[in-house]
């Protein structure tokens, strides 16, 4: 175990993004405590969290210094960056593949289904949120929250 840095994670395990923070943290046996952040809550949105981190993002990590890791801007902009050609293939296609799903549509769906929650405006793309509700609809579809139960 790495004693001595002091990690406070901010997070909510529903967050593949705060996952890897946990994940980061354990394969590498950082010493830290998680703090649960429930982001469908509003808790990002609070005074009390908007005082430590102002962009509300998460994951957000403090260091014993007082010193603070956060997402940053670059991430946001690649980000944009492939929901915009995720777009444009959806305009043309149902799906990844074509007409219908494959892996590819699996492996995109993880995280751009919950893109608003890292900050992204999904109503500004119409083909993604298309390809959003009808990826739910596939037979065996399961939200990420049972995972949670």
């Amino acid at each position: 175990m790495v004693k001595g840095i002091g990690l406070q994670v901010f997070g909510d395990r529903s967050s593949g993004n705060c996952y890897k923070i946990e994940l980061f943290c354990s394969i590498l046996k950082i010493d830290h405590d998680w703090l649960d952040i429930d982001v469908l809550a509003g808790d990002t949105h609070k005074a009390v969290f908007r005082k430590l981190n102002p962009n509300g993002k998460i994951p957000f990590v403090t260091l014993h210094d007082g010193n603070t890791l956060a997402e940053y801007k670059e991430w946001h902009v690649h980000g944009v960056h492939a929901l915009n050609v995720m777009e444009h293939n959806l305009a043309k296609h149902g799906f990844f593949g074509g007409d219908d799903p494959s892996i590819a549509d699996i492996a995109l769906f993880a995280y751009t289904h919950v893109a608003d929650q890292g900050g992204f405006e999904l109503q500004k793309y119409p083909a993604i949120t298309r390809w959003i509700d009808d990826t739910k609809s596939i037979p065996g579809y399961t939200p990420i929250t049972e995972r949670l139960d």
